[in-house]
């Protein structure tokens, strides 16, 4: 339809063309370089899965670099992919995770080391290992692995993480589109390099070491064409293990869709997440004064280099802020960033410009009571199984 064709070129344009913005940020004049990426918080039932889409397509992919990354909520994996499959010839992979996915056999048979043990066998003589050594020298209240025993243990484990990562990093390039639900995306955080708690807790440095260098996602290992989040309001706070790790993830240009008003009292921590998402990375740095006009040049080269995390600090002045004149800059300045990045349409204002939309349709559909247990027991050996 027309108004979904002015979506897709509104995120088209703000991706290949960021803008800058002089903006008022701690009473100072900075320009600052919009990201190359958008927001799309159109209504319900205007076709928000249909406007991605078309941005994938419209996003040229150079040699060597991933297609897009899609995070989706887990009850509508199956819709979105069928609603790829329909609409577009793009190769779709359902990525569950480093710790859950199953390798094709073409690929499988590479994850095995010299003694012919899988990774999870490692993994189970790694673990099996580190708690043996622990119960015998527990002499340390706290009960933590010695460093012997826990670099003993990534010296067998490490290598074969590392080498199975590197797998399904050549898997994910071949595809189109990798999609992964929110849930799966949040498991995934275990594996950040940068996320030294978890190696923290084995109680050893060379262990953290070997970690950094090996227990990496392979979602950090690609430069991605797009990452795309629909339902954005499953981010939840800035600090939450799914906003670190997507925060991680090298992506061209970016995409946050959503349909649903943020739930009443925690406006302010999504907004920051969506934000500080859309903004991480290189994006939302002072810009660059060449091409610029002569009162914003002289004002870029007078502005104060911008701290890091300035936009979540924008967005906790702007909302939260008890000083009406502090709160009533920040709002200015959200106000501004908030109108060169996202696009919000109603039904209402899309039928008063004359599109028709067609109705919606309820249908209900009677199950009998044993399919529903057929159903529900599956489901639960599956997570079993997982």
């Amino acid at each position: 339809m027309p108004f979904q064709k002015l979506g897709i070129s509104f995120i088209r344009d703000r991706q290949q063309n960021p803008q800058r913005l002089l903006l008022k940020i701690d009473g100072q004049d900075s320009l600052v370089q919009m990201p190359r990426g958008a927001l799309l918080f159109d209504e319900m039932g205007l076709g928000e899965t249909i406007q991605g889409i078309g941005s994938i397509l419209a996003t040229p992919r150079l040699p060597g670099q991933g297609g897009a990354l899609l995070v989706v909520h887990a009850a509508l994996a199956g819709q979105m992919m069928a609603e790829i499959t329909l609409h577009s010839n793009l190769t779709v992979l359902h990525y569950t995770g480093i710790g859950r996915h199953s390798l094709p056999q073409s690929v499988d048979s590479f994850s095995y080391d010299s003694k012919g043990h899988s990774f999870r066998k490692l993994s189970s003589l790694a673990l099996t290992e580190a708690h043996k050594q622990q119960q015998e020298g527990q002499r340390s209240k706290r009960r933590r692995v010695s460093q012997a025993s826990a670099a003993a243990a990534a010296a067998v484990l490490l290598p074969a993480f590392g080498s199975l990562a590197e797998q399904f990093r050549h898997l994910l390039l071949k595809y189109d589109v990798v999609m992964m639900s929110a849930a799966d995306a949040e498991l995934e955080s275990r594996y950040m390099a940068e996320d030294r708690r978890s190696s923290s807790r084995a109680g050893s440095s060379a262990a953290a070491a070997a970690a950094g260098s090996y227990m990496q996602s392979p979602l950090l290992k690609i430069e991605f064409t797009q990452l795309i989040v629909d339902e954005c309001q499953q981010l939840g706070s800035p600090n939450s293990a799914l906003c670190r790790l997507l925060r991680a993830v090298k992506a061209q240009q970016r995409l946050l869709m959503s349909g649903t008003p943020f739930p009443a009292g925690r406006e302010a921590a999504l907004l920051k997440s969506v934000l500080q998402l859309l903004f991480s990375g290189t994006a939302g740095q002072p810009a660059a004064a060449a091409g610029t006009s002569a009162a914003a040049a002289a004002a870029a080269a007078a502005a104060a280099p911008l701290q890091p995390g300035w936009i979540g600090r924008l967005v906790d002045r702007a909302m939260q802020c008890r000083n009406i004149t502090a709160a009533s800059e920040a709002q200015q300045a959200l106000k501004q960033v908030l109108a060169v990045l996202m696009i919000r349409r109603t039904r209402d204002e899309v039928a008063a410009e004359h599109y028709t939309i067609p109705p919606q349709r309820h249908s209900v559909v009677e199950v009998a009571q044993r399919h529903c247990d057929a159903f529900m027991t599956r489901q639960l050996q599956k997570t079993a199984r997982q």
